[in-house]
C-alpha cells in the first residue's frame, strides 16, 4: 500500500507527546474476564485490535513480537503504570472508571527527550496501562456484523482506540471542540463511539498518518559554522553563517525541503547556508517531503528549539551607563552590581572580577582576592568585595562570550568607616580600549 501524506493531513492527527524507546514491548494481561464477552474472546480481541494498526505499514512498532508476549497471562494486581510493566486490565480492579467511560490508558513518562518534531517535544515512556470499564456491555465483531447487537459497544473498536493511545496517539478531535472534518470524525482516535458502531474497529488515513509520523521514516538535520558542528546548539558572533544539512535513513529519498530559520526567513534548498545578522536565539524548522518504496511520498516536520545563538559583543544594559557599578555596604565591604545585557541567553559565558591597589591597572598591584596566593580572579555575577584597608582601588570586570570579551574598570575611594557614598559604574580614567591595552598578560582581549 502506498501512502501520500500531505502537509494538511500530517498536521491533522494529534499525539500525546510520548513514544516508546524500543520494540517489541513486554506486554502482560491480568487474569480478569469481561462477563459480557464469550469466554476467551477478551484475549482474542486484543490480537484483532493490534492487527488493525498494522495498516500503518510505514510505522515500525513490531506488533508480532508484542502479541506473542502479550498472550502471557499473569495476575499483576492493581495497575501501576510507573512500575515499568505495560498491562491490560479487564475488570477495572481499582474501580477507577465512571459512567460513560469505556476505557482508560494511563502513562508514566521517563522525562528523557526522544526528539523534537512537528513543533513539539516528545518524551520516552517508562510504562503504560489499559483498563476497560467492567460496567459496559460489549459486543463482538460477529454480533455487530450480524445485526445481533442491541445497544452494546464494539469491544474491538474500544480496544483499538486504547491501543492507539498506548502507542502515543491522542484523540483526533477532543470532546467539545469543533470537528468539521469527516476524516477526523471517522478516525479510530475520535473521542467517542456510539452503540453498535464498528467505525473505530479499523484505523483510517488520519490514524495511519499519525502512526507513521511517530514510528515511520524520519529526517533530522545538522548545522555547522566555521568553528562548530552540531545537531542541537550552535553559537557565534553575528553575522553568523550556518550551513545546514539534512540527515535521513538510507532507504529514504528527500524530495523537497522547506526551511524556516527562526527569524522570518526561509529557504527551499535541500542543504542551505544562511547568515544570521541580528543577535538572538533562533529555532530552526524543516518541513521535508520524503519518499520510500514502501510508503510513497510523505511529509515530516522537525525542529531544533533554540538551535542557533547569534551573539553581539557583550555590552551593558540599555541606559545603564556601564557594565557595572559598586556601592558601599559598610566600611571596607562594597557590593558590585552587574549591568551586563543578558537578553540573549548563551551570549555571555564568562565573567570574572579583578581588583588593583591604586588608581591604575598595573599587574604588580593585582590583589590576591582569596588570600591563597592564587585568587587574583573572582568568578561571580555580582560579588561582594572586602578590601584589605582604606585607600584607592580599581575594580575591573571582564565579560566574555562567543562574540568576544570586553573589560571595564572603575576607580573608587574606600574608607574604613561606614556611611560612605555610592559610586556609579561608568568607566573612569580607563576607557575600555585603554584598559585592555594596559592589562598585559591577561586574557581579556577582544576575540572574534
Amino acid at each position: 500500500m502506498l501512502f501520500l501524506l500531505t502537509l494538511n493531513s500530517a498536521l491533522a492527527w494529534k499525539h500525546i507527546g510520548l513514544v516508546w524507546d524500543d520494540f517489541p514491548l513486554d506486554w502482560y494481561m491480568d487474569d480478569g474476564t469481561e462477563e459480557s464477552l464469550p469466554e476467551g474472546y477478551d484475549k482474542e480481541v486484543i490480537d484483532l485490535s493490534w492487527d488493525s494498526w498494522l495498516d500503518a505499514e510505514c510505522a515500525d512498532f513490531s506488533i508480532e513480537g508484542q502479541v506473542a508476549r502479550f498472550r502471557q497471562r499473569i495476575d499483576l494486581g492493581l495497575p501501576d503504570r510507573a512500575d515499568g510493566v505495560t498491562g491490560v486490565y479487564w475488570n477495572d480492579p481499582a474501580d477507577q472508571e465512571g459512567a460513560g467511560v469505556l476505557g482508560v490508558t494511563s502513562y508514566a513518562p521517563t522525562g528523557y527527550v526522544a526528539r523534537v518534531a512537528n513543533g513539539r517535544t516528545y518524551y520516552f515512556m517508562l510504562g503504560a496501562d489499559i483498563v476497560f470499564n467492567d460496567n459496559v456491555d460489549y459486543a463482538t465483531v460477529d454480533e455487530i456484523a450480524s445485526g445481533a447487537c442491541s445497544n452494546e459497544t464494539s469491544i474491538k473498536g474500544v480496544a483499538t482506540h486504547e491501543i492507539g493511545h498506548l502507542l502515543g496517539m491522542d484523540h483526533s478531535c477532543q470532546q467539545g471542540e469543533a470537528c468539521p472534518d469527516p476524516v477526523l470524525q471517522d478516525a479510530t482516535m475520535f473521542w467517542s463511539v456510539g452503540p453498535c458502531d464498528a467505525g473505530q474497529d479499523e484505523i483510517n488515513e488520519d490514524d495511519i498518518s499519525g502512526m507513521n509520523a511517530l514510528y515511520g521514516p524520519s529526517v533530522s538535520f545538522t548545522g555547522s559554522t566555521r568553528l562548530q558542528s552540531s545537531n542541537t546548539v550552535l553559537s557565534g558572533a553575528a553575522p553568523l553563517e550556518v550551513d545546514f544539512s539534512l540527515v535521513s535513513e538510507d532507504d529514504v529519498t528527500i524530495v523537497e525541503a522547506d526551511w524556516s530559520f527562526g527569524d522570518g526567513n526561509s529557504s527551499a534548498d535541500l542543504n542551505p547556508s544562511y547568515t544570521y545578522n541580528e543577535a538572538g536565539q533562533y529555532t530552526v524548522t524543516v518541513d521535508a517531503i520524503m519518499s520510500t518504496v514502501e510508503c510513497g511520498e510523505f511529509n515530516f516536520t522537525t525542529s531544533e528549539l533554540g538551535m542557533v545563538t547569534a551573539c553581539a559583543e557583550p555590552r551593558p544594559l540599555d541606559g545603564a551607563g556601564g557594565l557595572f557599578q559598586v556601592t558601599e555596604v559598610e566600611g571596607l565591604r562594597w557590593q558590585t552590581i552587574n549591568q551586563t545585557d543578558m537578553s540573549v541567553y548563551g551570549c555571555v559565558d564568562m565573567i570574572f572580577w579583578q581588583v588593583y591597589k591604586g588608581g591604575s591597572v598595573d599587574a604588580a598591584n593585582l590583589l590576591d582576592l582569596n588570600g591563597d596566593g592564587e585568587g587574583d580572579m573572582l568568578g561571580a555575577w555580582s560579588p561582594e568585595l572586602e578590601f584589605p584597608s582604606a585607600g584607592t582601588y580599581t575594580v575591573v570586570v571582564n565579560v566574555g562570550g562567543p562574540a568576544g570579551t570586553i573589560a571595564q574598570a572603575l576607580t573608587i575611594e574606600v574608607s574604613d568607616k561606614s556611611g560612605g557614598c555610592s559610586t556609579a559604574g561608568a568607566p573612569g580614567a580607563f576607557g575600555v580600549a585603554g584598559l585592555l591595552a594596559g592589562i598585559a598578560g591577561l586574557a581579556i582581549r577582544r576575540r572574534r
